[in-house]
Order: C-alpha cells, then sequence, then structure tokens
C-alpha cells in the first residue's frame, strides 16, 4: 500500500472519533444550557410570586404596632443563614384601623432569639384579614426577592449564550487540515532519470544542451526543493 492510501485510511479512521467528540461536546452543552434555564426560571418564578404577594397586600393593607403576647418555635437548620436551631414566630396583639382587637403570628423575618413578651413590633396587616400580617423589614419583603430574581435573570442570560461579562464559546476550533503530497516510488524514480538525464547534457559542450538542462534542473529544484541534491552524477 502506498503512503497516500496509508494516509487517507489513517484520516478515515480518525473521522468517527472526532464525530463522537463533537457529538457528545454537543450533547453536554445542550444539558447544561437547560439546567441553567430551569433553575433561573425558578428563581425568577419565586420572586415574582414573593413581590406580587406584597403589591396584591400593599392595595389593602395598614400599618401599625403590635404586641409581642408570646411566641411559637421550630428547629430550623445552619445553612443558608439559618439559625441552628430553634427559630421564633411571635404572636402578636394589636387594633386594628376600625378599632378592632385581633392577633396575627408572624413568621416572615427569621428569628432566632426567643422575642420578649410585651415588646413592641412594627406590623403590616391585610385589612380585610387581620390575622395575615408580617413584620415590616423591607428586605425581607421586597429587597430578598428582588435579588433572587436579578439572580434568575443573570441565569437564563448565562444559559442563552449571552451572558454580561461574556463566555468562552462551547464551538470547537476549526483546524483546516493541510494536504501531504507525498510521492511514490515511481514517481521518484522517473524524477531522478530526468534529473541524471539533465545532469549529463549540463556537461555537454552544446550551449543549448547545457542550457535546457539548466532550465530543466531549476523547474526539478522548484517542485522538490528538499531533495535537489538526489541522484547520481
Amino acid at each position: 500500500m502506498s503512503a497516500k492510501s496509508e494516509d487517507r485510511a489513517g484520516q478515515q479512521s480518525a473521522a468517527p472519533n472526532e464525530d463522537e467528540e463533537h457529538r457528545s461536546a454537543t450533547r453536554g452543552g445542550l444539558y447544561l444550557t437547560i439546567g441553567m434555564l430551569a433553575v433561573g426560571a425558578i428563581l425568577v418564578i419565586y420572586a415574582a410570586v414573593m413581590l406580587g404577594a406584597q403589591l396584591v397586600l400593599a392595595t389593602h393593607s395598614a400599618t401599625t404596632a403590635a404586641t409581642v403576647v408570646g411566641y411559637s418555635r421550630h428547629l430550623e437548620g445552619a445553612g443558608h443563614g439559618g439559625c441552628g436551631g430553634w427559630a421564633y414566630d411571635p404572636h402578636v396583639a394589636f387594633v386594628t384601623s376600625k378599632g378592632m382587637k385581633a392577633t396575627a403570628t408572624v413568621s416572615n423575618v427569621q428569628i432566632c432569639t426567643a422575642p420578649s413578651r410585651g415588646a413592641t413590633l412594627q406590623i403590616r396587616y391585610d385589612t380585610g384579614n387581620p390575622s395575615q400580617a408580617q413584620i415590616t423589614d423591607w428586605f425581607t419583603n421586597w429587597g430578598g426577592p428582588l435579588i433572587w430574581g436579578v439572580i434568575g435573570l443573570v441565569i437564563i442570560w448565562w444559559g442563552l449564550g449571552t451572558p454580561p461579562f461574556g463566555r468562552p464559546s462551547r464551538a470547537k476550533p476549526i483546524v483546516e487540515a493541510t494536504p501531504v503530497v507525498q510521492e511514490s516510488n515511481n514517481q521518484r524514480k522517473k524524477r531522478l532519470q530526468r534529473e541524471y538525464a539533465a545532469r549529463a547534457q549540463e556537461r555537454s559542450s552544446d550551449p543549448e544542451l547545457r542550457r535546457y538542462a539548466q532550465e530543466r534542473m531549476q523547474e526539478s529544484r522548484r517542485t522538490h526543493p528538499e531533495q535537489r541534491d538526489s541522484g547520481g552524477e
């Protein structure tokens, strides 16, 4: 088998491996994109629900000072800023804008120490259902959901491939193969014969033959510069 045939066979055997690697990289990028879009969508939906609830409450609510009359507690882990033990939800009593006495349990703010009975808390309550109340903490009610929503949008943007700070492309660089021209034994033999004949004519006393031989030698050297000294004298 000639060198050219062996080279062609090697290229054909390497092609399936390159195709498989490309397909694997494409599948991996697709799974990553789907995962990022899903996580981003969950965060955006969570933020939208929380902010929507605050907007609805703001349309029919009022604020007032409430007095702590007790509390309930539950165990909470230490992860994500948790208490790592007991967390407390205060029970408060207050008077509505209509002059009615009401009680509520507020749990929108994380409290890791038992609240003191008789302490005063500023709350916002639903005027139609005063038992629905929350501590008026701006960061918990508005800031937190806004931050999570922004994070979700950034993740979605990243997953779509247009992040604010740029990202290296997943595409593999295309490397163009330079064709390798190899000489068969028969072609090399004929070339050496031509060079030998040209050298013989070069030594001739005929000026025309010498000029012809020189042209042939120059042409051969331009075509095969790496073998310009091959052949016999």
